[in-house]
């Protein structure tokens, strides 16, 4: 069922919010407007993200927005999971995401659904919110050196991935899953997995009411997710180099820390063999093995899979 829904071609807004009460009305004034102005199918679905506030309560009653639909839980699971819960309840074949803060600005939304429609070659548009983002110095410079290690990391050149406006195709949603921080860093998610992705400047505003939910802290946490699927990819598609590679280096600590200590009797400077540096020989020498047989068979298991 959900299959035959997402065929249709339309556009289906997903705008995860939690504690946005002051927002949220302005938010849904400037969607009534840009959405007034176009004549494609669409629908938008707001993902309330265990608010403590009267936002929930404002949606439910909210009736000036056409085509509106409004989920809900408590206690809050995230950002990354309240776009997944938006993308399984939604009906058209493109989605679309933007933050529920009202910094986003909802007509770049029709933009980039207009050029990815337009063009089969691409699979997902990410906003580039510089170089006119208005947020604080401080938060602009952290998000510039998260920005740099991803860029090194996926291998993707983007500027500014974790810019929340974006527009993919349901086949990337329906292949990439929502979890962690993920949604900070989905553009290189989509790439690492073989999406076509490109990059299209956005209006990005001062935040006027409430403050952040998106901490300093939580930029490690999305770097160490694309990390971890840095690793995954490279093990998908070739374990053998993946095992070896760390096979390798078990057995060049292993040779390393073997010849220091026959070094280091034959010159002397001990007179016994050093039963730490034999120890963390035989280890080595013994995880790289292990590692080698097993990245043979997780390779062979790969070749016949496919």
């Amino acid at each position: 069922m959900m299959a035959n829904r997402h065929k249709i071609t339309g556009l289906s807004i997903i705008i995860p919010v939690k504690n946005e009460q002051d927002a949220i009305n302005d938010l849904c004034k400037e969607l009534m407007e840009a959405l007034r102005q176009i004549d494609f199918k669409h629908e938008v679905i707001f993902v309330d993200d265990g608010s403590t506030d009267s936002t929930l309560d404002f949606l439910k009653k909210d009736k000036n927005l056409p085509k509106k639909n409004v989920l809900s839980y408590f206690p809050s699971k995230g950002q990354s999971e309240a776009i997944h819960h938006g993308v399984i309840a939604s009906r058209y074949k493109y989605i679309g995401v933007i933050d529920g803060d009202g910094q986003n600005d909802p007509k770049d939304l029709i933009l980039m659904y207009e050029k990815i429609r337009s063009n089969t070659k691409i699979d997902m548009i990410q906003g580039n919110r510089y170089p006119k983002r208005n947020d604080k110095y401080i938060r602009k410079i952290v998000s510039r050196l998260a920005n740099f290690l991803i860029r090194k990391i996926a291998g993707i050149e983007l500027q500014d991935l974790g810019c929340g406006t974006k527009v993919f195709h349901v086949d990337v949603a329906k292949q990439l899953q929502f979890r962690g921080e993920i949604h900070r860093v989905y553009a290189a998610h989509a790439y690492l997995s073989g999406f076509r992705v490109i990059e299209m400047n956005v209006n990005h505003r001062l935040r006027k009411f409430g403050i952040s939910k998106y901490g300093y802290n939580r930029t490690w946490k999305f770097i160490l997710d694309l990390l971890f699927l840095k690793t995954q990819y490279h093990f998908n598609f070739r374990p053998i180099y993946t095992l070896g590679s760390v096979a390798l280096g078990f057995f060049l600590i292993s040779v390393t820390s073997g010849m220091t200590a026959i070094i280091l009797r034959v010159t002397s400077i001990k007179n016994y063999l050093d039963g730490s540096l034999v120890s963390l020989s035989i280890i080595m020498f013994s995880l790289s093995i292990i590692l080698f047989f097993q990245a043979l068979i997780a390779n062979e298991m790969m070749r016949k899979a496919n």
